[in-house]
């Protein structure tokens, strides 16, 4: 009996399956995730370049939709680099129209064989506006300016934020006053360990006791595995406020402020997620929270707390607060957690307080898979082997003739 082609045919395929599963090289390095530019998602369109100089080899892709490159499943596109294990990974992101790019963090180590998600900071200066310069023209053979750096003020014209400040302002400030930006924004990435939340929920237990059940709480949905955490943007903005009361002291002329924005972009869709800010260092009254209005528990410190339902991936979620005096970056500490359980019941502990749920169209934060293994080339060449044995005894035993 002669072995029929298609039989042939299918042995082959599979053989070449086998092949090509386990020819994943090792040494390769395969990362995705989200980037921002100046705390903003990064424009779809831009290019990132991962490069391993050691090695003389590097890999592209473009980020697509705005904010994220590559994705977590397994047919998305991702970055590969193959070299040896920390080896300096190095980035370049072209075509964003600005100048002075660069990525925080730009050399990472190799990880030979894992595949994660990597998230990418870059600050560029992206000049929108003109701007003012203040001229020296000192008398008397001055010689030489020497050029100092000077802050610069611009009136804010967004009401919203406008609106906010005044309402942070003391009653007897009357409604005249001129709400001014301060420089440029200041911004910090907080990303949360169960440890870092442990380490200081010990150290405000004794005068923030519900604060630190709160923590708790965090910290055990993601230690149970129930809860994923992700990154969180805090960008803070310095505001000044001029009274205009003809009849105010000179003590009522100028007031500071800070707005804190948190900021979380989502890597995969999220039924239950929380964000938690705990903000240390002034009284119990004197933040001002802007819709939406969180959960708070106001003791030493003041705790705030949001409840986001069927966040999507993809999504941009933020909230922001008004500190009442000017700070560049603050002792804030933000926490999002997100996964398929709500949080409380992710949890032995009883809540002490639930936040308000808010349903959500798609913004998005991501959780972060654990590092996953790529399959070694042995694999795939016993998955071969295995295949051409069961081959040629199939062929032997139909091709024995009948007697």
């Amino acid at each position: 009996m002669k072995l029929k082609p298609y039989i042939v045919i299918g042995v082959l395929l599979l053989g070449l399956v086998g092949v090509v599963y386990g020819q994943i090289p090792d040494d390769a390095y395969v990362f995705y995730g989200t980037i921002t530019l100046n705390g903003d998602p990064m424009p779809a369109g831009v290019v990132i370049t991962a490069s391993d100089d050691a090695q003389g080899v590097s890999d592209s892709i473009t980020v697509s939709p705005a904010g994220s490159y590559g994705g977590s499943s397994p047919n998305d596109d991702k970055l590969s680099i193959t070299g040896d294990e920390n080896d300096a990974i190095t980035f370049a992101i072209s075509g964003t129209g600005c100048t002075n790019v660069l990525v925080k963090d730009t050399s990472r180590p190799l990880k030979q064989g894992v595949t994660e998600q990597l998230n990418l900071l870059v600050t560029a200066e992206c000049v929108t506006s003109s701007s003012s310069s203040s001229g020296g023209g000192g008398g008397g053979g001055g010689g030489g300016g020497g050029g100092a750096s000077v802050t610069t003020s611009t009136s804010e014209t967004d009401a919203s934020i406008v609106t906010s400040i005044r309402e942070s302002l003391p009653s007897s400030w009357g409604g005249d006053v001129t709400v001014s930006r301060v420089g440029t924004p200041t911004m910090k990435t907080v990303q949360a360990t169960v440890l870092a939340i442990n380490q200081l929920k010990e150290s405000i237990t004794e005068k923030n006791p519900d604060i630190a059940a709160k923590l708790q709480q965090l910290a055990q949905s993601v230690d149970n595995g129930e809860m994923t955490m992700i990154p969180v943007q805090l960008i803070y903005q310095e505001y000044s406020i001029k009274n205009n009361d003809p009849e105010a002291g000179d003590f009522q002329r100028i007031m500071k402020r800070t707005l804190v924005t948190a900021k979380i972009i989502v890597t995969e869709d999220m039924p239950e997620s929380t964000l938690a800010v705990l903000i240390k260092g002034f009284a119990k009254n004197d933040v001002v929270f802007n819709d939406p209005q969180p959960t708070l528990i106001r003791e030493g410190s003041v705790y705030a707390e949001w409840l986001f339902r069927n966040v999507k991936k993809g999504t941009v979620k933020e909230v922001s607060y008004i500190l009442p005096e000017a700070v560049t970056e603050g002792s804030d500490t933000a926490v999002f957690v997100g996964g398929e359980a709500p949080l409380e019941e992710a949890i032995e502990a009883p809540p002490t307080e639930l936040p308000p749920t808010m349903e959500e169209e798609p913004e998005a934060e991501e959780k972060s898979p654990a590092p996953s293994k790529k399959p070694s080339p042995l694999v795939g060449i016993m998955i071969v082997l295995g295949i051409v044995v069961i081959g040629l005894v199939g062929y032997l035993v139909m091709s024995k003739p009948k007697r």
